[in-house]
Formats: C-alpha cells, structure tokens, sequence
C-alpha cells in the first residue's frame, strides 16, 4: 500500500553492540533520487545507526548500501579487556 507522500526508512546497524558513528558521510548517499534524509539515530544497547529516509524502499536501500556505515567503516568500537565467560588461565 503506497499514501500520498509516504516515506521509507532502512536502518544500518553498527557491526559491533554499543558501535558509536565517527561521521555521517551522506554525500553519496543524497546522490540517489528519492532520498530525503541521512541521520544519526540510537540502537539497541547504546550503539548509534544510520537511518535513511527515502520515497520508497529501493532508492533507501540502495543509498544505505552506499554508506561507509552500511559497511562498517565508520563506526568506533571498544573492545572489552575481559569477555563475559571470565579470564581463562592457561
């Protein structure tokens, strides 16, 4: 079902929980017509995503396919000294 001025969301996710964006590079992403929006927005378990905003879905998905965020370039994530099995000692 398509309404007058209906808008399409696609989401990345960063690769890692709790993966927070360096930048937003839409550039490339505002190439593909239809495509309204590029923003930061919170995800599950304190991490940040990208959202792209678009007429429909294809235009979203493939400007979000387009984003160094889709491939996980630019996102900064922490790794953890200790896993949450514990230390192993060897």
């Amino acid at each position: 079902m398509r309404l007058p001025g209906m808008l399409t969301a696609v989401v990345a996710h960063p690769p890692v929980f709790g993966g927070k964006l360096k930048s937003i590079d839409d550039g490339a992403a505002k190439t593909i017509k239809g495509v309204q929006a590029v923003l930061r927005i919170p995800v599950d378990r304190g991490g940040q995503g990208v959202a792209v905003i678009a007429d429909g879905y294809w235009p979203a998905k493939q400007a979000r396919d387009l984003s160094a965020a889709a491939k996980g370039r630019d996102y900064h994530c922490e790794s953890h000294a200790r896993s949450s099995f514990g230390s192993r000692r060897t």
